[in-house]
């Protein structure tokens, strides 16, 4: 008979193999892609100079899942949605400042804080998932 796996006993879990190490790495390298094509955009463009477009809002987006996921397995204290409101308080705050100072939703200071969360979120999800495919470790 097999023992029953103990996901809490270290140890217990195997290691990926070569399929899930691969999955890691493009995972990692496809997110790095996107903050360095990010950071090339913005010093082509200052951020809140033009309305982003679609690909730049799922971007985003994929930061704030980024984020919600990141909360729910680093600041233990915090529920995985109270997490998430600090964002997204900041962002409506600024969005609606950028509307009362700017006369429209898209001014520098939103578009600079979202330029710099989604590229800290993604770029260390992208990190991590080079790191955990390089040693191999599960989970």
């Amino acid at each position: 008979m097999m023992k029953a796996l103990d996901p809490l006993a270290p140890g217990t879990l195997p290691r990926p193999g070569f399929i899930g190490r691969l999955a890691r790495i493009g995972l990692g390298g496809v997110l790095l892609w996107g903050i360095y094509r990010l950071i090339v955009a913005h010093l082509a463009k200052p951020p809140g100079t033009t309305p982003p477009t679609p690909l730049y809002w799922l971007t985003i987006l994929i930061a704030f899942y980024g984020w919600y996921l990141i909360a729910a397995q680093y600041l233990p204290k915090l529920r995985s949605r109270q997490a998430l409101m600090i964002p997204l308080t900041i962002t409506g705050l600024l969005l609606l400042m950028d509307g009362v100072v700017y006369n429209r939703l898209w001014a520098p200071p939103a578009a600079w804080f979202l330029f710099g969360f989604s590229s800290a979120v993604l770029g260390f999800i992208g990190l991590s998932a080079i790191l955990a495919a390089l040693f191999a470790v599960p989970g």
